[in-house]
C-alpha cells in the first residue's frame, strides 16, 4: 500500500481575497501621498478619493498631473485616473502601478487536500480533509507554474501529486 497527498487546485470565485488586498494597498499608498485624483468613469467609485484622507488642497494647487489608464476585459471596465500631486515618488509610482490593475491582475484559488491510496495497482482518493486559498496579483494571467510556485512560497511543497481545475 503506498499512500500519497493529492492537492487540487480551482479558481474561487466566491471570495474576492484579491480585491480586497488590491483595496487595502490602494489605502496604504494614498495616506503617504499629498494627493487629489478625479476619475472620469463615474460607473465606479473613485478608490483614491475613498481613501484620501490628507489632501486639504483643490486639485488647481497641485503642480503637476498625470493620468493614469486602467482597462479590462469587458467594454465596460476602464477607468482614466487623474492625479495631481507636487512631488514625484516611489509610492506614486507604485499607487500608478496598483491603479492600472484596477479590472486586471486578481486571481482568487481555493485548495483541497486528498490522501490518495493505492493498494494493488488501483488508486483510492479519500475526502478532503484539508482546505485553503491563496491570492495572485503579481502577473496578469497566471499559469499552472506561477500558481505552482506561489502555492509553494505560502504553504511549502506538502503534496506529492496536484491537480489544476482552473480556466
Amino acid at each position: 500500500m503506498e499512500s500519497k497527498i493529492l492537492i487540487k487546485i480551482e479558481n474561487d470565485y466566491f471570495t474576492s481575497t484579491s480585491q480586497e488586498i488590491w483595496e487595502e494597498d490602494i489605502a496604504n499608498l494614498v495616506t503617504e501621498l499629498d494627493i487629489v485624483c478625479t476619475i472620469r468613469n463615474d460607473d465606479f467609485i473613485n478608490v483614491v478619493e475613498e481613501n484620501n484622507k490628507t489632501s486639504t488642497k483643490d486639485k488647481e494647487d497641485y503642480k503637476k498631473s498625470i493620468t493614469v489608464y486602467a482597462k479590462g476585459y469587458s467594454q465596460g471596465d476602464w477607468q482614466d485616473y487623474t492625479i495631481y500631486y507636487d512631488d514625484y515618488s516611489d509610492e506614486l509610482e507604485s499607487l500608478f502601478n496598483e491603479l492600472k490593475k484596477t479590472f486586471t491582475h486578481k486571481h482568487d484559488y481555493f485548495v483541497s487536500k486528498y490522501e490518495v491510496l493505492t493498494m494493488n495497482g488501483k488508486k483510492y482518493e479519500g475526502e478532503a480533509y484539508d482546505h485553503t486559498s491563496f491570492m495572485i496579483s503579481y502577473v496578469e494571467f497566471p499559469g499552472e507554474k506561477e500558481i505552482t510556485e506561489t502555492y509553494i512560497e505560502n504553504y511549502g511543497k506538502d503534496y506529492d501529486l496536484i491537480e489544476f481545475n482552473i480556466n
